[in-house]
């Protein structure tokens, strides 16, 4: 090995900090002993043609990849050294050995496969000094992935990516020799209204588990790209979910089916009173519907029934059959509330008259100088 010796002896210690051995090319710490540094090009399929994927593609597709054959390489670090893949500032800066390294806010990143050591590369992270550093000759496979949310229309331009470097020691540069332009397929779907139904009677619900009827609709898809294979949709319910696995969610707070529901589990839990019975526990509240002892109508009301119906602000009433029907209020949340209208009595008897069969529920309205009155029968 023959190195450069100097001539005066005044510059010894310059030019002994300057000249290296002829068998070595300095970089940093880490020296070639047999490396050239090879540039490989991916993307040349890329030439004027563009990649679209469905929109909703899973994070960790791979949406293209590039195989090139590359040369191999030996050197060694004097000291500890930075080994891996060095991105292009440009894109970000990607978690130390991390193997999937960003191409900025694409949703888009890459990753590089090198066969002769059965790996993705690392991004550039610390290795101790050593004399034996090889990577052999082989396949580097460029793999461009999918990371994040991509917007209608993605361009990576061509350009330089990284290097694959030993501290200074450029083993490998990547480039992209054309731009990547992706397309993220979707189709245009239409708001669908669906009328479930608005003739659903009570008994239909009394048993546990009771479903309505099954309403088919159908969803129309509208300008659809190439490259959609299938079409995924989901459900997202403006209600607390109560039960995910078999899709049952809650009814709105507001409905009135909620009040029905509850008044018709009221008039189920009614039963004929023949002798008085202790109250079941301390929070409940006994009332009696009728006026002759042991044939009376019995309800009790629960604390948390009770506070379903203030929060409801719902009020219970009896009304008596016959020709002057007489009207109890049994449970009040209000403090003030006033009579019961005459003309709702004389609807009530009208309907039971006219139309017995269908008297099983009914929702009758009574306007009045406040807020307008719904009173459900059950």
């Amino acid at each position: 090995m023959k190195c450069l010796k100097p001539q005066h002896p005044l510059l010894t210690v310059l030019a002994s900090a300057l000249l290296a051995c002829t068998s070595e090319a300095m970089a940093g710490s880490c020296f070639d002993i047999d490396s050239t540094t090879q540039t490989l090009n991916f993307g040349a399929s890329l030439a004027n043609a563009s990649l679209t994927i469905p929109a909703d593609t899973p994070n960790g597709t791979v949406v293209y990849q590039d195989t090139l054959q590359g040369t191999s390489h030996h050197w060694l670090c004097r000291e500890n050294a930075r080994y891996g893949i060095f991105l292009d500032p440009k894109f970000g800066t990607p978690a130390q050995l991390a193997t999937t390294l960003p191409l900025g806010k694409t949703g888009l990143s890459f990753r590089l496969w090198i066969a002769s050591m059965n790996r993705y590369e690392f991004a550039a992270g610390m290795i101790p000094a050593g004399t034996g550093y090889h990577v052999g000759a082989g396949g580097y496979r460029l793999e461009i992935v999918k990371t994040g949310e991509l917007t209608s229309q993605v361009k990576v331009d061509a350009g330089y990516l990284g290097s694959l470097k030993s501290d200074d020691l450029i083993l490998k540069k990547l480039n992209l020799t054309n731009p990547i332009v992706l397309n993220a397929a979707s189709c245009q779907t239409p708001s669908v209204p669906v009328a479930m139904g608005d003739d659903y009677q009570l008994h239909e619900f009394r048993d546990a588990g009771a479903k309505s009827r099954t309403v088919r609709f159908d969803i129309a898809l509208n300008q659809c790209q190439t490259g959609i294979n299938k079409v995924t949709y989901s459900l997202k319910a403006t209600t607390p979910v109560i039960d995910r696995a078999k899709g049952i969610v809650a009814l709105n707070s507001g409905s009135s089916a909620i009040r029905e529901t509850l008044l018709e589990s009221l008039s189920l839990s009614t039963t004929h009173q023949t002798a008085l019975s202790a109250p079941l526990s301390e929070d409940e509240i006994h009332l009696l519907l009728g006026k002759t002892p042991g044939k009376q109508w019995s309800i009790w009301l629960t604390e948390r029934m009770r506070d379903f119906l203030k929060a409801k602000k719902l009020n219970l009433l009896y009304v008596s059959s016959g020709v002057d029907a007489q009207v109890w209020r049994l449970y009040n949340t209000a403090p003030v509330v006033g009579d019961f209208p005459k003309a709702m009595l004389n609807r009530l008897e009208s309907l039971k008259r006219n139309n017995t069969s269908n008297l099983q529920e009914i929702c009758l309205t009574h306007a009045s100088d406040g807020p307008s009155q719904l009173y459900i029968h059950s």
